[in-house]
């Protein structure tokens, strides 16, 4: 399985919809009916980055949270323009795409676009 940036923004905003102090879980149905153990390792994959904290069963996944670091991904990279951008430039590398690599992108496009 590949790591799929756009899988690891839908759940993290899926989890930023929650009130606050709400368990979120993760459930095929709300993914475009994305396979449970695609979006099981997905999450898993944003936990060991520090994105969110969760929970693990054998069927499923639930966020318990997100972290500062998976606010900070979200506020990068909410405009779709700009991530749409970061996506293309970080496919040029060819092969699977980092988030560190995603994560990078974006903060140069927003300096651009803040003409910092």
């Amino acid at each position: 399985m590949k790591r799929d940036m756009n899988l690891y923004r839908a759940i993290l905003l899926k989890a930023e919809e929650a009130p606050a102090r709400t368990i979120v879980d993760i459930q095929p149905e709300d993914f475009d009916e994305r396979s449970n153990d695609e979006l099981i390792e997905h999450v898993q994959l944003l936990e060991e980055e520090g994105l969110l904290e969760a929970t693990f069963t054998r069927d499923g996944a639930s966020i318990k949270r997100l972290t500062a670091q998976g606010h900070d991904f979200l506020d990068l990279s909410r405009n779709e323009t700009v991530w749409k951008q970061a996506l293309q430039r970080a496919s040029q590398m060819g092969g699977s795409i980092s988030l560190a690599l995603v994560q990078e992108l974006l903060k140069r496009i927003a300096a651009q676009i803040l003409d910092l």
